[in-house]
């Protein structure tokens, strides 16, 4: 009989002091598991638009030097009568010197088939029905005030993927001159959009406003492939393509997205990666609190036991002193 009154209260005080251990372990766990991963969620917001955001300086340092070409070439022609030989060999110096630039020239605002003038770094001359106002590039910046990026193409003379930079000259009177022009080779620019990433296996690229590749490492893509047909990434495209700046985290489609538009183009930089990534890390801290928390139950069970018996022994003592 006392033997079973032993056990029953010992079982009784084991059972309770062992939920409550249970329920507290647990509780400190979650907590902890909740506010690892709180941070990584934080660290990968704050490293993914930190990178973005460099991408978008490197870029833009990079563009703006071709803009300072523009306007401080702008005055030569706007204020010096250059005959055609000075002007073509002033145009083909500056070639020279800038690796990125496919060509460079100054087209007439008259079209070149009804008599107006163009200046080529090289000294190219186009068909005689060319019309150089038809162009897009030449309609863009003679529309507006300041320099002009176009949509990325491809050279037909070089083979490469290009933008034209443009910029309509007046002259003192007030009178056009006409539209000086940079055709720009960017393979810098994809040398420094693929050079960052946010994880191991991220990626990043340079689109345009539909989502199709300007940059990929894979040449058959660029100008053909679409962004949003990458698994996992379609979800993003909204975000990506109305804000300037955007982040997201897709936990279905197992992806983390980041974009910034470059400033004066309707370009955007997009990076993204698996969240995998980021989360090995909280599964290895997860199956090392399981460990902990499991060592931490056997251990506490056995502290259980020993101080049920030490409880359980004067009670005993008291109950069999209380029926004699």
């Amino acid at each position: 009989m006392k033997s079973n009154r032993r056990i029953s209260i010992a079982v009784r005080l084991i059972g309770l002091i062992s939920v409550l251990l249970v329920v507290a372990i647990l509780a400190i766990s979650s907590m902890v598991y909740v506010l690892f991963k709180n941070n990584l969620d934080n660290e990968l917001q704050d490293k993914s638009l930190l990178t973005i955001r460099l991408i978008e300086q490197e870029i833009n340092t990079w563009m703006e030097g071709k803009r300072a070409l523009l306007h401080n070439l702008s005055p030569v022609f706007a204020y010096v009568n250059l005959n055609e030989a000075t002007a073509v060999a002033t145009l083909g110096a500056l070639k020279k010197a800038d690796p990125d630039l496919s060509s460079i020239y100054l087209m007439d605002m008259v079209p070149f088939k009804n008599g107006g003038f163009i200046y080529e770094a090289t000294g190219w001359k186009p068909p005689a029905d060319y019309d150089q106002s038809s162009r897009p590039w030449f309609q863009q910046a003679n529309a507006a005030s300041d320099v002009v990026f176009t949509e990325p193409y491809l050279d037909l003379i070089t083979g490469k993927l290009v933008v034209t930079a443009a910029l309509k000259i007046k002259q003192p009177n007030g009178k056009d001159l006409g539209v000086l022009g940079l055709d720009m080779i960017i393979d810098q620019v994809s040398t420094i959009i693929g050079a960052k990433k946010i994880s191991t296996h991220g990626k990043s690229y340079l689109v345009n406003n539909q989502g199709v590749f300007i940059t990929h490492e894979k040449s058959d893509e660029v100008l053909k492939g679409n962004l949003f047909d990458v698994s996992g990434v379609a979800s993003f495209k909204q975000n990506v393509l109305s804000k300037d700046e955007s982040y997201g985290v897709n936990t279905k489609s197992g992806y983390y997205l980041t974009s910034r538009i470059v400033p004066g183009t309707s370009w955007r930089i997009v990076s993204f990666g698996p969240l995998s990534d980021i989360y090995y890390i909280l599964t290895q801290f997860s199956l090392l609190l399981v460990l902990v928390s499991g060592v931490g139950l056997v251990i506490s069970f056995i502290l259980t036991l020993l101080i049920a018996r030490s409880f359980t022994r004067p009670i005993l003592r008291a109950a069999d002193y209380a029926s004699q």
